[in-house]
């Protein structure tokens, strides 16, 4: 996938929104791929820490400490983004995408990652799907206990949906 650049930007803006196990692994890969990366959460004390200490991804891929992500509380906090990734549980994706509705450019792309389906038919309800790809993630084993701390169990797969 291409990822457009923001117009007064070198490098794509990439918001994770939900930074759980999971959304935290996809934040740490797209900050370690040079994206200017930013993780939304309602979790207070993962959201500090992150912004503090950075972010802590081990497991799988190595163990490692990312810096320099973004962490705030609320999509409207962000600015411009050129792709949304919402990667919270299923029953946070109406309200994850009702928030990135309010701020979204008309060229940003949003991206939906959970492991069950439903999540298209969510989004519609706050957005036009054009620009909506449908992800199900399956096979994937994560945890986060601990603030700023994601840990992989073991691998899996991204599908992407052609029809929502």
């Amino acid at each position: 996938m291409t990822i457009s650049r923001s117009k007064n930007m070198n490098v794509p803006r990439v918001a994770i929104v939900g930074a759980g196990a999971m959304g935290s692994v996809y934040a740490g890969l797209f900050a370690e791929a040079g994206y200017q990366t930013s993780v939304v959460d309602l979790w207070h004390d993962h959201i500090s820490a992150i912004g503090k200490v950075g972010l802590y991804l081990e497991g799988a891929s190595g163990d490692r400490v990312i810096k320099g992500i973004t962490a705030v509380h609320q999509v409207a906090d962000l600015g411009p983004i050129d792709l949304y990734v919402i990667a919270t549980k299923a029953n946070g994706v109406g309200g994850a995408a009702a928030e990135i509705a309010k701020v979204m450019q008309p060229d940003s792309l949003v991206l939906t990652i959970q492991n069950g389906l439903g999540a298209g038919e969510r989004i519609a309800q706050s957005m036009p799907i054009d620009n909506v790809l449908l992800g199900v993630a399956e096979g994937f084993g994560r945890s986060s206990t601990l603030s700023a701390h994601s840990h992989t169990h073991a691998g899996g797969a991204i599908s992407l949906v052609t029809d929502i």
